[in-house]
Parts: structure tokens; sequence; C-alpha cells
């Protein structure tokens, strides 16, 4: 596999002052790339205020900054977010990226990577999930990303536009504001509280450390071809609920859950493991943090965080 070199380009990256829209900035700017970061909502300094939803603010944003191409992070970024308000979720999800595609074939740029989930599997047996299973979303979120998908592929062959969705698995680590099990857990221990949830104790979860989520677009964004247009992204971690709780136990001082029985009700279905395996031959994508070290990490972050607030 070949990569593109870090410049000349120019690659606008959306939801840029979310969890993981952050992290892929962090990555391309210390590597050198030029970086155009926006975000509906911005708040930091470096941060450009950009609604993808509107098409003609897209359009100018991407000729007036010269882009190039396109890391997609902006979104709503789960099943557990506006969940009462399902006609926002497809304005910003679907509306959004095809507000982006169009630009991309307008301004004929290289790429456009979108952030898409495993929800959009549905539930699963417990075999191995690849990309070559049919999706089967069974809320608007996870609806959402197989539209987005869908148009994808679709400015791909039609128009030729170079598009890559990577189905994240659930992401975790410093920066995450939506409700987040692991963050729960370690904001609790650092507090001294038991964590009490009615559900969850052999409900399976994916986690992935935000690092190892961004290295995988930016991988995404570097492959000079990607042979496929849809892979799998995950951390290497299939555990219950229960499992996490007692992972995180064994490198944090002060856990201490207590889970009942049941589905977690925010994010229902059950999935098999994602199979990574065409994400590791075809873009070299490998996760380098270990659940446990990813806890460890993020831990201390929330400790220091509560510090600074101090």
């Amino acid at each position: 596999m070949t990569t593109q070199p870090a410049s000349p380009d120019t690659v606008l990256v959306t939801g840029a002052a979310g969890l993981l829209g952050r992290a892929v900035v962090h990555r391309l700017r210390g590597r050198g790339t030029q970086v155009v970061a926006t975000d509906v909502a911005p708040g930091l300094e470096d941060v450009i205020g950009c609604d993808v939803t509107d098409a003609a603010v897209v359009e100018t944003l991407i000729a007036r900054e010269g882009v190039t191409g396109v890391i997609h992070c902006g979104a709503i970024s789960g099943p557990m977010v506006a969940r009462g308000a399902p006609r926002t979720i497809v304005d910003v999800n679907v509306d959004g990226t095809a507000n982006l595609l169009e630009a991309a074939r307008l301004h004929g740029l290289r790429r456009v990577v979108i952030c898409s989930s495993l929800t959009v599997y549905g539930p699963t047996d417990a075999a191995a999930v690849t990309e070559t299973m049919a999706t089967n979303p069974t809320s608007v979120y996870a609806a959402s990303k197989v539209a987005g998908e869908a148009l994808m592929l679709a400015y791909a062959a039609q128009h030729g536009v170079d598009g890559v969705a990577l189905r994240i698995g659930t992401v975790y680590g410093p920066g995450r504001r939506t409700a987040c099990f692991v963050r729960t857990v370690l904001e609790d221990a650092r507090d001294g509280r038991r964590t009490e949830l009615p559900f969850g104790r052999d409900f399976p979860r994916q986690y992935l450390y935000v690092d190892d989520a961004a290295d995988a677009l930016v991988l995404a964004w570097d492959a000079e071809t990607v042979p496929s247009r849809v892979y799998n992204i995950g951390g290497g971690s299939y555990l219950t609920m229960r499992g996490v709780a007692d992972a995180a136990a064994d490198v944090v001082p002060g856990v201490d859950v207590q889970l009942g029985e049941g589905p977690d009700p925010d994010d229902p279905d059950r999935q098999g493991p994602l199979s990574t395996e065409r994400a590791a031959s075809e873009l070299g994508y490998r996760p380098k943090w270990t659940l446990a070290e990813g806890l460890e990490a993020y831990a201390a972050w929330l400790q220091g965080e509560e510090e600074r607030r101090g």
C-alpha cells in the first residue's frame, strides 16, 4: 500500500470541536498538513463556524480555502443523541453528507472520508461482522448512516467522487461529551461513587480509543487508492459492559460498578465482533491502544480535567 504525501493537500475536517474531529485535526496538523477545521458550534479559536446543512456555506468555504479533500466527522454522533428529533438526524447526517459530496463533485476534490457506524448492521448473530453483511438499521441514526454511505457510493459510481466510509465502533477518550458508559465509570471512580445501571451486565460493547479511530480516518485519507468503499474500524475489544467494568477496575483505583440485566436502552442492538481484516490489509489499520491502556489514559485525563476546574 502506498500513501499520499502530507502536502500540498488542504483537508477540511468537519466536527473539529468534537471528540473525533479534534483528534483528526491534531494528527494532520502535527505532521504539517494544512487543515481547515470547522464545526457548527466552534468554541475554539482555530475552528471556523460552518453548518454542513447549508450547502452554499459549505461550497463557499471549500472554494475560498482551496480545500482538496474532506474528513467528515461533523454529525449527530450516536443513537442516544437527538432521539426525540429524528428529522434533525436526517437533516444533519444525510443532507450534510450530501452537501459535502456535491461540493466534492463541483470542485474536483481528491477524496471524501465519512464517519459511519457499526450500528448500520443492526442486530447480528455472534459470528464476526464483515463488510459484506447486509445493513439492517433499527434506528433513525443508523438509517442516516446507511443513507450517507449510499450517497457516497452513488457519487463515486455516477460522478467519480472518491469516497470512503468507516464503520466505527464505540469511541471513548478525552473530549467525549455525549453519554458514555466508560466515562461514567471513570468519573464515578474519581469522585468516590458507585456506578449503578439497571442494564448491561451481559450486553456486549466494542470500544476503541479515540486515537485509534483518528488514525483510521487519516489512513483512509492518505491511501493512494481505496480498494473498497467501506471499512470496519474497531479496537480489538469485544467485552460485555461487566467485562469493561472489570477491565477498568484492574487499572483504575476505586471502580465499583453494579449492573442489571438487559441491553442498553439507547443502543440495544447486539452485534458480533467487528472484523477489521479488510482495513488491516487495505489501509494498514491496526489498533495501537489496548482497552486497559485506553482506560488508564482516559482516567488520567479526567483527573487532570477535574484538577484544572478545581
